[in-house]
């Protein structure tokens, strides 16, 4: 028996929502793993940074020649005539990418655990964006839980520090710190750039999720080379743009990442263009 329209998005969002837990947890475990595994083999994380928005860019590609009426040709169509309106993606672009950049450097300095629950307060940054750039009131149970998360945090970073300290004694007070304020860093990014999406996306444009992913991934890429030769350049005109990057719990990181934007088409099987949460 078919199922309601209704009944199938519901399971289809509540599917991607598991999705995005699922890969949320993962993805911190992974890269603290990937990161402090093999310090004489590390890859250059700004190098995978490009290699997920390229992997992004190349899946959304494909899925919409496989879906348009002129195969292959037609996203490069829908490319071109909305090629004018790539420019408004520019500070959202900067923002996932400083995100995703930072994330790798929290990681380098924190547990995988500090890391997630510091990054998660980007609900919290969200929300004061959103009240301060698109006016939006929230009830004092919503701004109650929002302190809730922050202390949360706080005790988590607290205690994370002890064990860190414990275990590794040659983890300086600044390179904690510098972790702390990646992970801090990368969040109020995420929650700026979410909003600035969404004011974009509902108040001018329009398109499918697939063509929203493709331009804002190729926005992307710019900032993201940018970053390769600012912080990495000299480590890959050394040892090559490709260390590190074949390992296993490397290419995991890189799936893992991945893995978030089928959670985002599934939360939107219709093609609405409800604003991405992040590369």
């Amino acid at each position: 028996m078919e199922q309601p329209d209704g009944q199938r998005c519901d399971g289809l969002k509540w599917m991607s929502l598991v999705l995005l837990v699922v890969q949320n947890a993962a993805l911190f475990l992974i890269m603290r793993f990937a990161t402090v595994a093999h310090p004489d083999d590390h890859f250059h994380s700004t190098v995978v940074v490009v290699v997920v928005e390229l992997a992004k860019l190349l899946i959304c590609y494909v899925l919409m020649a496989a879906e348009h009426e002129s195969g292959a040709v037609g996203p490069l169509q829908e490319l071109w005539t909305s090629r004018r309106s790539l420019r408004e993606l520019t500070l959202p672009a900067l923002c996932y990418t400083g995100q995703n950049n930072l994330l790798f450097v929290a990681v380098s300095f924190l547990s995988a655990s500090a890391s997630q629950v510091l990054s998660q307060t980007k609900v919290l940054w969200t929300a004061v964006f959103a009240r301060a750039l698109m006016h939006t009131k929230y009830s004092v149970r919503k701004w109650a839980s929002f302190l809730i998360l922050m202390v949360g945090a706080a005790l988590v970073q607290g205690q994370d520090r002890k064990s860190m300290s414990s275990l590794a004694g040659d983890t300086s007070e600044y390179e904690y710190m510098v972790g702390v304020a990646s992970a801090l860093g990368a969040a109020v990014l995420s929650g700026l750039g979410g909003i600035l999406l969404e004011m974009n996306y509902t108040s001018k444009r329009s398109g499918s999720l697939l063509l929203i992913n493709m331009q804002l991934s190729l926005v992307s890429l710019p900032f993201a080379l940018l970053a390769v030769f600012e912080f990495d350049w000299p480590g890959i005109a050394k040892d090559g743009w490709h260390k590190g990057l074949f390992r296993a719990d490397t290419m995991a990181v890189i799936l893992v990442q991945v893995c978030a934007l089928r959670a985002l088409l599934l939360m939107a099987p219709d093609g609405s263009p409800e604003a991405p949460d992040g590369p």
